[in-house]
């Protein structure tokens, strides 16, 4: 038991100063920083990838209540054309 327990603090001895080598603090915060650069640019794409998605529906929305509005004017000109007297060319 004793040498299993030597062995295991040897080695926790071992990683602690491969950790510490490692990953010393100016390496976790340039790490840091690396991460938070990319969160960053995650957000920005994802919000231009909002605005334009935005941006296309307002657009089909608006090219829809065009159209309806059209087909609109068009039956009420075909009603009014329908309902019209017609010339008579008989002279």
């Amino acid at each position: 038991m004793i040498e299993v327990d030597n062995y295991f603090k040897f080695n926790n001895i071992i990683l602690t100063k491969s950790i510490n080598k490692s990953y010393d603090t100016p390496n976790l915060l340039t790490e840091k920083e690396n991460l938070i650069s990319q969160i960053r640019n995650e957000n920005y794409f994802f919000s231009i990838l909002s605005f334009l998605l935005l941006i296309g529906i307002v657009l089909a929305i608006y090219y829809a209540i065009k159209i309806k509005n059209r087909k609109i004017f068009f039956e009420q000109r075909f009603n009014e054309l329908m309902e019209a007297p017609l010339l008579d060319n008989s002279s």
